[in-house]
């Protein structure tokens, strides 16, 4: 499936941004971190703190991604690899595009969740980390000063 905006707190529209990325494919929806200067695809242990919108499938290294950053206000709808708990935190799967069924960094906490044909659906959060996103906004300077 993918990461793809479900609700939101407040009325806003999420502005896209551009941002360099790892040479690669990547797809609508994808959930990325940012490190070593680029956009790259989050699985596991890795902090997402951006959803990709732009499909690239030979994205050349360093060139621009479109993405918008995660909003502690907006939940995602997405697939899991197990019937989610709601309340429980889930690690995003590898690829980006889902959930995981491990909970070692549990950076997404399930709101909702159902089975639909098999299919294990989730809405919720991606957890809201400031020190992350201080690294993250560190992180991004470093890349670009001369």
């Amino acid at each position: 499936m993918a990461f793809l905006p479900y609700s939101a707190d407040v009325d806003k529209s999420i502005p896209n941004e551009y941002h360099p990325a790892e040479a690669g494919v990547y797809r609508v929806g994808q959930a990325l971190y940012f490190e070593d200067g680029v956009l790259k695809t989050a699985s596991g242990t890795d902090a997402a703190r951006y959803i990709c919108v732009q499909e690239a499938r030979d994205h050349e290294e360093g060139a621009p991604l479109a993405a918008h950053r995660i909003d502690p206000d907006v939940r995602y709808q997405t697939t899991a690899a197990i019937a989610p708990t709601v309340g429980n935190g889930y690690d995003v799967a590898a690829g980006g595009l889902s959930l995981d069924s491990s909970t070692s960094t549990a950076n997404f906490t399930v709101d909702m969740a159902w089975d639909l044909n098999g299919v294990h659906w989730a809405v919720g959060r991606f957890i809201d980390d400031l020190s992350g996103r201080l690294s993250d906004i560190e992180t991004r300077l470093e890349a670009v000063e001369p």
